[in-house]
């Protein structure tokens, strides 16, 4: 099992909430004194410390020790206002002294009843007004701490894995809190809408997260992992990886991507029931599916489960179950090569079981090989998981976890199974009316696993099901023709992956109200320039995205893909731009300066406004071919203080004076290069530019907001 750092075996996480792995303490004395805001705690304990302007390390030691018990002991008490007394949290084993998460819910649930009982409405406001103030301290007592990383006296002090238990400690207390005031207090306190993530607690772990976790994690999930919640984190380093038969490991995989998902179709066989079958295929009608398929009908199939014989009809006529699943789990065929017996006994019985009496649609069966025809079953693909009456996931990684595993447990097999990863999967789960998980020993809809009682003050259980739960966030109403918006989508994109690159636009174009029928046509890469064209009202952000970009003019600002964008994903924006074949038509937030070109030897640059003397810093993102010029940023809106925001370089050139544009006042403009741009204060800018590493070029700008099509 894996663990953070030298800490000790505890009881199984699956008995217990999980917070952190059990940490070492560092002797700070917390019992004795009454309780305190955050801001009074160290303070008042270190009044009782004799020499405490002495700098010896004795006395280092000592107020590293009291930093521990302020993070822990006294962030807790100045939420809950209550004692919490050493004992409850504390552990001793083989003679030293440990900080356990076991007894942290029973605090939180405690705390939770008291604020229940709290009938007066203004009371209650003015607790959740106080626990924000708190956490709002804590925020910037933290960030604070991981800012000044290289300075840190904790870091001076402890052993590297003792340190980065103790600041994951910090976190994952800070968000367990965090998720309970988000559920205790009233609309209207100050608390509410409040994001007080710790998630830039990852930075340290991040260049450490594969000898964290046990071994045969993927590179690529444990990215996904990383970026959900540290508790999430955690949680997922104790427990084992799910590998399927065919791979011994993920010794290829990066954190970009997961190669053990994509197949060669080449190479492709599929897998039978058990190791020992070597049983036939079976095959259904072909014809009929040819039939059905010209006549622009879905074929379904059911079959006799005396002679297994397989009969097509239309979709119409039979209520279905579709099968979703993903190729590398060896189920992948197509209509006239079916297969394996054994295989679709066990999917007619899954059928049966879900729908008594109904048929099922699954592509290995119902899609065939024949070029028009497999063209006219994808351009259907939407209305076919749309229309069935159950969708089934069925997958590898999920059923090797049984119904009865903690919510956890499954929820976590969900996320990091690779039908979460793959493309085609997102819109067969999106457009689901009622979706199914198979699990080792039964089946369980995407319902049951949404969260209720105190799993609700559950940080694991909360973040995973928010990864699960958003699949039918947004339900498509079956009367409603125009579907998804690509802001509703985008961030589900950016974690998944296909084998054929061409075919993104196909598995999304349904869900956003395009005609698959049209982009099929269409060579693979001409598909994402008139799907951009189709949707036509874009989100602005959609610039920001780094990878490769379209070449042609006009749409040189496009992303070639939207998936694994996770440097400046496409989400939280509405749709304030405009696609046309001249360009993208939008509006920005901009800081000009004297013409750039890029040099290799300059990563940061400076920028300081001329008017307000505001202070820009800005961060090399993605790759540019060198001695591209730029003259102005690009950005949703100016960032405020600290605030890291993705932001596009480019060109300004002249007005524009397109007559097609109904804005006669638009530049013109090309997109450069990727960058992030944050406002920082004076001292942080000088301190930056003055070291040796850091090559810094100091530009003077003027700021505003600019209407742009960007070629």
């Amino acid at each position: 099992m894996g663990s953070f750092s030298n800490s000790v075996p505890s009881k199984s996480h699956s008995a217990r909430r999980f917070v952190f792995n059990d940490t070492p303490w560092l002797g700070g004395k917390h019992d004795g004194y009454p309780v305190v805001t955050l801001d009074e705690y160290l303070d008042l304990r270190l009044k009782n410390a004799e020499n405490i302007k002495d700098k010896t390390a004795t006395q280092r030691k000592h107020q590293v020790a009291l930093i521990q018990s302020l993070f822990t002991f006294g962030l807790i008490e100045a939420i809950v206002e209550e004692n919490v007394s050493e004992q409850s949290l504390l552990r001793v084993n083989n003679g030293k002294t440990y900080l356990t998460d076991e007894g942290l819910y029973d605090i939180v649930f405690a705390w939770r009843d008291r604020v229940r009982i709290l009938k007066d409405e203004e009371l209650n406001r003015s607790w959740g007004d106080r626990v924000c103030n708190t956490l709002a301290t804590m925020h910037h007592m933290l960030f604070s701490e991981i800012a000044e990383w290289p300075r840190s006296s904790l870091r001076a002090l402890l052993p590297k894995d003792d340190l980065l238990s103790i600041i994951f400690s910090f976190g994952a207390i800070a968000e367990t809190l965090t998720i309970a005031a988000n559920g205790l207090f009233p609309q209207g306190s100050s608390l509410d809408n409040q994001g007080f993530s710790c998630s830039f607690v990852q930075v340290l772990f991040a260049h450490r997260a594969q000898e964290i976790f046990p071994q045969g994690w993927c590179p690529f999930v444990i990215k996904i992992i990383s970026g959900i919640s540290l508790c999430t984190f955690g949680y997922a380093s104790t427990r084992e990886a799910f590998l399927r038969n065919d791979f011994e490991d993920h010794t290829k995989c990066t954190d970009r991507a997961c190669v053990a998902n994509n197949i060669d179709i080449s190479t492709y066989q599929n897998k039978h029931a058990s190791a020992s079958c070597t049983c036939s295929y079976g095959v259904p009608p072909v014809q009929a599916i040819y039939n059905m398929l010209a006549n622009g009908q879905i074929p379904v199939i059911s079959c006799d489960p005396t002679t297994l014989e397989m009969v097509v009809h239309p979709s119409t006529e039979i209520p279905y179950v579709a099968i979703s699943h993903v190729w590398a789990d060896r189920l992948g065929s197509i209509s006239e090569r079916g297969l394996p017996i054994c295989q679709l006994k066990e999917l007619f019985k899954k059928t049966y079981c879900l729908l008594p009496g109904g048929a099922f649609w699954m592509d290995s069966l119902c899609v065939p090989e024949a070029r028009e025809l497999r063209k006219k079953a994808i351009g259907m693909m939407a209305e076919t998981y749309r229309n069935a009456s159950v969708t089934l996931v069925v997958d590898a990684g999920i059923r090797a976890c049984s119904c009865h595993a903690r919510l956890a447990e499954k929820l976590l097999r969900i996320v990091t199974s690779g039908w979460m990863q793959r493309l085609w999967t997102l819109q067969e789960a999106l457009l689901a009316q009622h979706l199914v998980f198979e699990f080792q020993d039964g089946f369980e809809s995407i319902k049951e696993l949404i969260p209720t009682g105190d799993d609700v003050f559950d940080s694991v259980i909360l973040h995973l099901s928010s990864e699960v739960v958003q699949l039918i966030q947004y339900r498509w109403p079956l009367d409603e023709k125009r579907g998804f918006s690509l802001v509703d989508i985008a961030s589900h994109l950016i974690w998944r992956s296909t084998s054929k690159a061409g075919d993104e636009t196909l598995a999304i174009a349904g869900l956003v109200g395009v005609d698959v029928a049209e982009l099929v046509q269409l060579p693979p890469e001409e598909r994402m320039k008139v799907f951009l064209l189709r949707v036509g009202t874009l989100p602005a952000n959609i610039v920001f995205l780094t990878g490769l970009k379209q070449t042609e003019r006009g749409f040189r600002w496009a992303p070639r893909t939207m998936m694994q964008a996770r440097e400046s994903p496409v989400a939280g924006y509405r749709g304030d731009a405009i696609c046309t074949p001249n360009g993208l038509l939008a509006e920005y937030a901009c800081v000009v300066f004297k013409t750039v070109v890029l040099e290799a030897s300059i990563r940061h640059y400076f920028l300081v406004d001329a008017i307000s003397q505001c202070i820009y810093r800005v961060k090399d993102a993605a790759g540019a071919e060198l001695g591209c010029a730029f003259n102005a940023f690009l950005m949703d809106q100016l960032p405020e203080i600290h605030q890291s925001i993705p932001c596009a370089a480019v060109e300004l050139t002249r007005n524009d004076s397109n007559p097609e544009d109904n804005d006669k006042d638009r530049v013109i403009c090309e997109v450069r290069k990727i960058f992030w741009i944050s406002t920082v204060t004076p001292e942080i800018a000088r301190h930056e530019y003055s070291i040796a590493e850091t090559t810094a070029l100091k530009l003077s700008v003027k700021s505003g907001r600019v209407k742009v099509r960007i070629v």
